[in-house]
Parts: C-alpha cells; sequence; structure tokens
C-alpha cells in the first residue's frame, strides 16, 4: 500500500487475538510464541503484496513464486525430504522459536 514500509509492515506480523484457538489450552500461548516467532523472519506485507499483484497483472508470471529470504531453501526442501523426516527438523525449529511445546490437553 501507498506509504508502507518494511517496518511499518512489521507493527502487526504476529498478532493473534487470545481465543484465536479455542480448545488448545497452554498450546494456545506456544502457538501464538511459534507465530511470532516465524513471523519476524518473513517477508514484510507490501513486499508480499507486491508479488501478488505482479503475479496477478503479469501473464509470465510462473505459477509459484517464492518471496523472501529463504523461500526458495524451504520450498525446494519440501520437495526432497519425506514428510516423516521433516516433521521432527521442524518441531526442532518450532522449539527455538517458541520453547518446548506443552502436552496437547486431554479429552
Amino acid at each position: 500500500m501507498a506509504g508502507d514500509d518494511a517496518a511499518g509492515d512489521q507493527d502487526h506480523v504476529g498478532r493473534v487475538p487470545a481465543g484465536a484457538f479455542p480448545g488448545l489450552g497452554a498450546g494456545e500461548a506456544w502457538l501464538r510464541r511459534f507465530m511470532r516467532g516465524a513471523a519476524e523472519g518473513a517477508a514484510p506485507a507490501s513486499v508480499v503484496a507486491g508479488a501478488i499483484v505482479a503475479a496477478a497483472t503479469d501473464p509470465g508470471t510462473p505459477v509459484h513464486t517464492s518471496v523472501g529470504d529463504g523461500a526458495e531453501t524451504a520450498v525446494d526442501m519440501a520437495g526432497k525430504v519425506s514428510f516423516d523426516d521433516w516433521l521432527p527438523q521442524f518441531v526442532q525449529h518450532a522449539q527455538t522459536l517458541a520453547g518446548l511445546a506443552p502436552a496437547p490437553p486431554t479429552a
């Protein structure tokens, strides 16, 4: 948007309203910490919006367009690693951002 800059984009990144994930109990706070941590490395909203507009208005844009540092690597890895191999790596990374995940709520 006009006047947006990278710093301004980050003002709202990672803000998740309390109660947004009912049923998670203590897991909601952990998920909120993870989302804030993950958002810190994300491309600014104005950069993502610009890529979307370019993709929608330029017929030469590839179907899949990576935006932001690390996006190409993440997409490339997803195509080479099975879910079972990826999941422990993701959990380890998530816990570096948000701490140990709490035990899931019992029924």
